[in-house]
Order: structure tokens, then sequence, then C-alpha cells
């Protein structure tokens, strides 16, 4: 029995200059060390499964997202600025959902030429005659074979003279961003059972979650630091700092946790729970002792 064939690569080449790539660069300086990670294993997955291109869905941006330890939004995010940066082909994504590039089409069919021949260039002796050929061969020669690939697939790659103009994506503002994270962790009934918890004043804390929300939110903004929240697991994070050290504090009119606040008595803490079920176990032993007797 035939074995089958291998759609994609082992490995692949990467450009010693990649950090010198202006559209690389725009997306560390917005996304940082977590935007490149998410691109460059983009491609891993591309060059691994089918070699120039990579079907995209819901399914793979949670498996990516799970690997990585990133949100799933964020990984939108990044996908989306790289198409807008033309980092992938953004007119292949909108048609197909697919993500592919020229540059990724290139380095496959060069390493499928290398995988046919395994004689290195300069010391290949048999086709001489053919190396002009082969370093002269231009890009639009290249594009073709790409086109060749692609129909496999029923991919319709445009001419190399028709360059595509990125289209600008409106980025979402920092309040609506914060609407949409307030309400994803108000549905979240773990991370709201957390927060009363830890709140210091008990089940009430729940009714106050929107309304103290909405004070982190207009802090954060009043102290121009909007830059520090990129995820809802920063506004989280963030929320519960500015409630410990600031709401809290606000709300108690000064008082410090451990103090009665509005007449209600704040939860106490572990090592108090254990200091006095220790003195009532040890009055009830006395108590019993003295029946004994």
């Amino acid at each position: 029995m035939a074995r089958p064939i291998k759609k994609g690569l082992d490995y692949f080449p990467v450009d010693t200059d990649i950090f010198d790539n202006i559209q690389v660069r725009k997306l560390k300086s917005r996304y940082k060390a977590s935007g490149f990670l998410i691109y460059f294993t983009i491609l891993c997955d591309v060059y691994k499964k089918e070699g120039y291109f990579l079907q995209l869905s819901d399914d793979y941006v949670y498996d990516l997202s799970d690997r990585i330890g990133e949100t799933e939004e964020r990984v939108q995010e990044v996908i989306s600025f790289c198409l807008q940066t033309d980092l992938f082909n953004r007119r292949i994504y909108e048609l197909y959902k697919v993500i592919t590039s020229k540059s990724i089409q290139v380095r496959y069919i060069q390493a499928q030429k290398r995988s046919k021949n395994t004689v290195r260039e300069e010391l290949d002796c048999i086709h001489v005659a053919e190396t002009p050929v082969i370093v002269a061969e231009t890009i639009e020669n290249t594009t073709k074979s790409a086109h060749i690939i692609l129909d496999n697939i029923k991919l319709n790659i445009e001419s190399e003279s028709a360059r595509e103009e990125p289209i600008e994506i409106p980025e979402k503002s920092f309040d609506e961003k914060c609407a949409a994270w307030q309400k994803e962790l108000l549905k979240d009934e773990e991370w709201c059972a957390s927060s009363v918890r830890q709140s210091g004043l008990g089940t009430d804390f729940h009714a106050m979650l929107p309304a103290k929300m909405q004070e982190f939110q207009d802090f954060i903004i009043a102290n121009n630091e909007k830059e520090s929240i990129c995820s809802k697991q920063d506004y989280a994070r963030r929320f519960y700092f500015w409630w410990l050290y600031h709401g809290l504090k606000k709300y108690s009119g000064g008082n410090q946790p451990g103090l009665l606040v509005r007449g209600k008595e704040k939860q106490k803490s572990r090592i108090e729970e254990i200091i006095d079920l220790g003195k009532s176990s040890t009055e009830l032993a006395l108590q019993f002792y003295k029946n004994a007797v």
C-alpha cells in the first residue's frame, strides 16, 4: 500500500532580517511579544498542516489561544491586524476564510524544490546549465507556480501587478472594550463569587459590582492608564487591586480592612477563624470536664 502524500513541511526557512520587516515591527509595537508569538505560531501551523495555507475556524482560534496562553479575543485582534498590514492576504481570507500570503507560498515552492533535489545548488554539477535559469527566475514565474498550487483548493490569486491596498479596520474605543469586558465578567458566576468573597463586604457587594466597575473605569481614564488594560484578564486583575487599595478605602470612609464598615463587620481572615475555633473547642472541653467531675 502506497504511503500517503505528506502535505506539510517538517521545517521552513526564516529570514534573518525578519525583525527589520516594517510590518513585523508594527505588529510588535502594537501587541508586543505576544503578538509576534501568535503570528509565528500561525506560520508554523500553516507549513506543518497544509504547507501553504490554513483554514481558519473558531475551533482553531480556541486551540491556538489555549496553546499560547492568550485569550481568543487577543488572537482574533492579532489576526485582523496581520490581514490589515498585508502579513496575510486579506482578499483570500475574505473569500475563503483561509490564511495565506505570497511569501508563504514562495517559501513552500522553494522547499518543495529542495525536497526533489537534495544536492546543494553551489555543489550541483548535474544541472550546471540550468543554474542561470534558476537564479534568474522572476517573481512573476513564482507567482504563476503559486496559482497552480492554489487551483487545488480553488483559490485564485491576482497578478503581482495589482497590489492590494490594506483596508483600515476601526479599532474599538477603550469604553467599548470595557463595556464588553464588564458584560462578560458579570456573566461569569465564578468570577462574581470570587469578587464577593474578596470584597470584605459579603454578598451585598454583588449588587454593587456594576457601579464599582464603572468607578474603576473612571479611575483608569483619570489616571491615563488605559494602555495598561489590553484584555479581560488585565481588566479583572486591575479591578481587584483598585478595589483593595482605592475602592474599599473610599467606601469605608478611610477605614482599613478588618474594621467595621457602615455597622457591618468585615469577613474574618482564615487565621482569625482558626483562633476562634480553638477558643470554642477549649471552652467546650472545659465544660465537659466540669460535668464529668
